[in-house]
């Protein structure tokens, strides 16, 4: 895809049929600017990711904060708000986790890092993410990245791991629960699992990174999201998510999620954020990460 500042190109590939309960997609993402200039977008809230900055400088950060260099090798959150990125050149290599993927292959409390970006070769993880990258950065194409990608994620996946007690059913339920455009409470919730709200409080942010009553209304507005971008021209009555009560509503819910109005964010160019939503949907069926489906084996 190509913008007045300059060409961005994306590619997705689905991951392993073993690691599709726990990973959304490998990508590999280049922006070239034409004339040196600097590139700009806004990335919508997401669960999280391991990114690798293989060519290119690249800075970030999260709306609320200054952006800063990211590192080579990237850890980044789950998210609830939109983050910012600029470069003038970038080559990107990067796996979407899931919720249950972020427990088996992070395993860290996922509130700690909510809304964060950190250095992954600072962590200790059950997978090496640091050593990932002389291979990545080599890479010439999508598939080499989907392949250094697999062999790494399952071997973790077969590693010795905690004892499960049920927990990952837990997992699987919330997030069932969560992509359920009919689930508007945390009532609702907790009667489709079985626990209680101390217990779903817990779980949600450990594993989700956030309470479950912000996660409902994450997901509600991604919903809304991904329709505007399949219908950028259809009225708000048509694209609104049944849950929101008017227009008013979906507006105060940008606000948090964006930092700034639909109109506003509708006027900017979006040269990284639309090429990959349009390779996204044409590649997998759906713009949007935050809203992929919970594909079991």
């Amino acid at each position: 895809m190509q913008s007045a500042d300059g060409i961005t190109r994306a590619h997705f590939v689905a991951p392993h049929p073993d690691l599709r309960p726990y990973i959304t997609t490998y990508y590999l993402a280049e922006v070239q600017s034409r004339d040196g200039s600097i590139v700009r977008d806004l990335l919508h809230p997401e669960w999280g990711s391991v990114r690798y900055v293989c060519a290119g400088a690249v800075e970030g950060g999260s709306i609320l904060a200054p952006l800063e260099p990211i590192p080579p090798v990237t850890l980044v959150g789950h998210s609830s708000r939109a983050a910012q990125i600029e470069c003038a050149s970038m080559r990107i290599a990067s796996f979407g986790l899931l919720p249950l993927g972020w427990h088996r292959f992070v395993g860290l409390s996922a509130h700690k890092y909510a809304d964060l970006s950190v250095d992954a070769r600072t962590i200790v993880a059950p997978v090496d993410f640091g050593a990932l990258f002389p291979a990545l950065a080599a890479a010439d194409d999508v598939k080499a990245v989907a392949a250094i990608f697999d062999t790494a994620l399952l071997s973790a996946l077969i590693a010795p791991s905690e004892p499960d007690d049920g927990e990952t059913a837990q997992i699987e339920g919330l997030h069932q629960a969560l992509l359920d455009p009919e689930v508007a409470s945390v009532g609702e919730i907790m009667a489709r699992l079985s626990i209680t709200a101390t217990q779903l409080e817990r779980l949600s942010k450990r594993v989700f990174g956030f309470p479950p009553k912000l996660l409902i209304r994450r997901q509600r507005f991604l919903r809304t999201l991904a329709n505007l971008m399949r219908s950028p021209q259809a009225r708000w009555a048509v694209i609104l998510d049944p849950q929101y009560h008017d227009q008013a509503h979906f507006n105060r819910d940008f606000q948090r999620f964006f930092g700034m109005a639909p109109k506003q964010y509708l006027a900017l160019e979006k040269p990284i954020v639309l090429a990959g939503a349009m390779a996204r949907m044409a590649a997998l069926g759906d713009p949007l990460q935050g809203l992929h489906p919970l594909r079991r084996k």
